[in-house]
């Protein structure tokens, strides 16, 4: 427990549980400025203070690593201290709840100060996955091992990095051809320097895919013109048939 010394109703000193030890004539005030010199007391200073909120924010102004000692019930500005907390260390993001008012803003501040944050990101949780996900991928494009192929904006992910970093299709989950064919086809084709960062039995499979299309393609064109010509070929004998 902390211990208190009073002289006419002003602390002389805190005794804090850890040994801290601190002198202050400064009444309402001293736990603001004790948390100042030292943020991480926030842990002994006690929740029911009418301005806990404001200490709270101080002290992860001076000390970081108070975040971790604040829950969101306890003060009435947790999304503005989480806030600023993922600007100075974004993989703080692992322990703010998704519930969290205005999460999203918070989440993108996080990747902005540290890609790794990304890992902490859920698609269902945010409203702006999209925008994350390419402003993180265009940072670091392995990051695309750790978003689901079966992510509905996936293809577009890739084929919007790949225009500036071919190097992401080294990356890609090609497990399932027919998920990313949309996003891998357009590049080889425009262009050819990607094809470097495909694996070669990858590459070999697409171009297959592409020809196998192509022939698919023509055939089904080349009986379609068959049916027709036997067809016409029929009403031709069968008109023949009735002038006899």
């Amino acid at each position: 427990e902390i211990e208190y010394k009073y002289n006419n109703e002003n602390v002389i000193y805190i005794a804090y549980p850890n040994g801290t030890l601190f002198h202050t004539n400064k009444g309402s005030n001293v736990f603001l400025n004790i948390i100042k010199q030292d943020g991480l007391l926030l842990q002994f200073i006690p929740k029911q203070i009418s301005n806990y909120s404001e200490i709270a924010f101080e002290a992860v102004k001076q000390n970081i690593e108070a975040f971790k000692y604040i829950k969101p019930e306890d003060v009435d500005n947790y999304s503005e201290i989480a806030l600023y907390a993922v600007t100075k260390d974004g993989t703080l993001l692992d322990i703010i709840s998704p519930y969290t008012k205005d999460y999203s803003k918070i989440a993108f501040e996080a990747v902005k100060q540290n890609t790794l944050a990304f890992h902490y990101i859920n698609p269902n949780n945010v409203d702006n996955y999209f925008e994350i996900a390419l402003y993180a991928l265009k940072k670091d494009c392995y990051l695309i091992t750790h978003i689901s192929p079966n992510y509905p904006k996936y293809n577009l992910l890739v084929l919007n990095v790949a225009k500036s970093n071919p190097e992401i299709l080294t990356h890609i989950n090609y497990n399932n051809l027919n998920i990313n064919r949309e996003a891998i086809f357009p590049i080889l084709s425009e262009n050819n320097q990607a094809k470097a960062y495909i694996p070669h039995n990858v590459s070999q499979k697409a171009s297959f895919k592409i020809k196998y299309i192509n022939y698919t393609t023509v055939k089904k064109l080349r009986n379609n013109i068959l049916k027709l010509h036997h067809k016409n070929f029929s009403v031709h004998n069968d008109n023949k048939g009735k002038k006899k």
